[in-house]
């Protein structure tokens, strides 16, 4: 195998020999050998089984010179090979030349064969492979869903945040089968709520919606309480690590009421909380750290919420991990002209450091 080099997933631009990359390796569904296209952003086409894998471009397709982390290192424990050999298998997969990998790939495979997940799958098959990028047009993505508790976006204000800012619940009755609210307090404006949150006086103006805390508190005249400064996902995640520790049955996290910390369901409070594909294999996600909520140690934290913040970061630039038929009219041009900045600073620096060879 020659060297060459590789076109990244999300930029589509080239990674050359030496360029930091971040790699992810994970499945792939397939029937009769044909992936499945996305239908929606994030999409069905990938499931990450690792955390990001930061690194080196190797010039064949691969990585070299790992940053060692606990989640490199549990990747390494679960399949018992090296980061880069693991890296290798999905690249020679992917590029199908798996007859030169045969050995390595099988032994991969036979460890996925014992996740949980694996029976519902049966008939499908799932192929190893993985996702590149350039590191700085990474982290530039997901900077942009790294966002503090009070930007979470909603499609309801959760209760409990407009009881926090000391409002008193009056449930009026039911319409068209949602809750009909009226909200009270001291200082600030009377609220009226049938599904969304409106001052009294704009009841039922739809270009009058909050879907963050921020757009709440500005519309109701109240400064934001500091508790919703803090970072959203560290947040969630230590909150789910103290929980885990009132819970007794290991297997809580498949009950709806329970476990909306984890990354192993969907939910609107969740780290995943867009995780809603019904063709996905969610069952494989970040598995190399461990089954159920293994994840859910401070040691990963940053590597898992990274996971996170790519799969939002890619909801919200409507990007999939493949090929897709999928559009939304909802589009924020700031978001997608930010990404295009990134990627166009990299090729900027790339063509500088080869004109200089």
């Amino acid at each position: 195998m020659g060297s060459f080099n590789h076109k990244c997933n999300f930029s589509q631009l080239p990674a050359r020999c030496g360029d930091r990359i971040v790699v992810m390796v994970g499945l792939r569904p397939t029937t009769g050998g044909v992936l499945y296209a996305d239908t929606f952003s994030p999409g069905n086409s990938f499931t990450p089984v690792s955390v990001p894998i930061r690194g080196e471009y190797n010039d064949y397709g691969s990585i070299e010179n790992v940053d060692r982390t606990p989640g490199v290192e549990a990747l390494e424990k679960y399949f018992g090979m090296s980061v880069d050999k693991i890296v290798d298998c999905a690249e020679r997969i992917t590029c199908d030349c798996e007859d030169q990998v045969k050995g390595d790939v099988k032994k991969i495979m036979s460890v996925l064969r014992q996740n949980y997940a694996w029976e519902y799958h049966k008939n499908e098959r799932l192929k190893f492979s993985y996702i590149m990028e350039h590191e700085a047009v990474f982290d530039s993505m997901i900077s942009m869903s790294n966002i503090a508790i009070k930007d979470k976006y909603y499609w309801r204000i959760p209760h409990k945040f407009i009881e926090s800012l000391g409002y008193t619940k009056n449930l009026l009755g039911e319409d068209d089968h949602y809750e009909v609210v009226r909200w009270t307090h001291d200082t600030l404006p009377e609220l009226k709520e049938k599904c969304y949150v409106w001052k009294k006086e704009d009841f039922g103006d739809f270009g009058k919606t909050s879907h963050t805390i921020s757009e709440l508190c500005e519309y109701i005249g109240c400064d934001v309480p500091d508790e919703y400064n803090k970072n959203y996902y560290e947040s969630r995640f230590l909150a789910g690590i103290e929980e885990l520790k009132t819970q007794k049955d290991e297997m809580d996290f498949l009950r709806p009421n329970k476990d909306e910390y984890s990354f192993l369901r969907g939910s609107e409070f969740g780290l995943f909380g867009r995780c809603y594909e019904s063709k996905g294999i969610p069952g494989f996600l970040i598995c190399s750290l461990g089954d159920y909520n293994a994840h859910m140690d401070v040691k990963y934290m940053r590597e898992v919420i990274e996971v996170a913040l790519i799969r939002d970061s890619l909801y919200m630039l409507q990007m999939t991990w493949g090929n897709t038929n999928y559009y939304s009219q909802d589009v924020d041009y700031d978001l997608h002209i930010n990404f295009l900045k990134s990627c166009l600073k990299v090729a900027e620096e790339k063509k500088h450091q080869f004109d200089e060879e």
